[in-house]
């Protein structure tokens, strides 16, 4: 009886939900969602050499047109090969950023953002192992991020682009071993506004 309960009493809400129209957008409100990817930089280590980093990233970003700039969060995740002078290590890599965006739109149908804030970074270091690789040891790292994108849209809510980016802060400590935790990247990106 209490299995059949709860499907019941979620039911009535569920079809209230459903039937609600959507809500128009804010006035002045500009929204974007931001997908990037593309090679990043070899984390530098003391014992350790990463080759063939990559990266994939995405974004939101919320402006208000009485704001004097906009707010930003994105998320993004990594990896890199790596080897010393006995075994294959690979690095795993992600971000958490917070914070601030202003975009112009310079002539018809090219905009540019810029922004920067808080980096919240966590490095894997992974060792071999029979299947996938075996952790070994992993450590955070707080600093800034800063990027600046160029986009072509395209289409009224859709754009193609590039986003450079630089990000920086303390060094992750791996296995007893200093890897830099700085990053220069060159992204292609998909930028979706609404």
């Amino acid at each position: 009886m209490k299995r059949l309960l709860l499907p019941l009493s979620i039911a009535p809400l569920a079809a209230c939900i459903s039937t609600q129209p959507a809500a128009p957008p804010v006035e002045g409100q500009r929204m974007a969602f931001t997908l990037t990817g593309g090679e990043g930089s070899s984390p530098g280590a003391e014992n350790t050499e990463f080759d063939n980093p990559w990266a994939v990233g995405m974004q939101l970003t919320v402006e208000q047109d009485d704001w004097p700039v906009g707010a930003e969060v994105g998320l993004q995740l990594g990896s890199a090969n790596g080897s010393t002078d006995t075994e294959y290590r690979d690095l795993e890599l992600s971000d958490v950023t917070f914070g601030v965006t202003k975009q112009w739109e310079v002539i018809p149908h090219i905009c540019l953002v810029v922004g920067g804030g808080l980096r919240i970074a966590n490095a894997t270091l992974l060792g071999p192992g029979w299947l996938f690789g075996t952790e070994l040891d992993d450590d955070y790292s707080l600093g800034y991020y800063a990027h600046a994108g160029a986009w072509w849209m395209f289409h009224k809510n859709i754009g193609v682009g590039l986003d450079a980016r630089h990000a920086d802060g303390s060094d992750f400590r791996l296995a007893g071993e200093s890897v830099d935790s700085r990053s220069a990247q060159l992204l292609l990106g998909l930028r979706l506004a609404f």
